[in-house]
């Protein structure tokens, strides 16, 4: 599939679905460390027996307490 057909697909579906858990929790999906780690937090708390809706809240606030990985020594 060419790159303009899956942008294409990815518009028509974002129209149809709406707003991503990524975009509801505050994240900005970047080639970057930062963003990475805030979709696998968010993908790990979305993976418990909770609501979905409770686990993206959750990292929201879990990002506005400023948590951040563990610096490598």
């Amino acid at each position: 599939m060419a790159r303009s057909a899956n942008k294409q697909l990815v518009g028509r579906l974002m129209k149809a679905a709406g707003t991503t858990y990524a975009e509801e929790a505050g994240i900005t999906l970047r080639d970057k460390p930062m963003p990475l780690f805030q979709l696998l937090l968010l993908c790990m708390l979305a993976s418990k027996p909770i609501d979905a809706t409770i686990a993206m809240r959750a990292a929201r606030e879990l990002f506005k307490a400023r948590l951040k990985p563990i610096a490598r020594p």
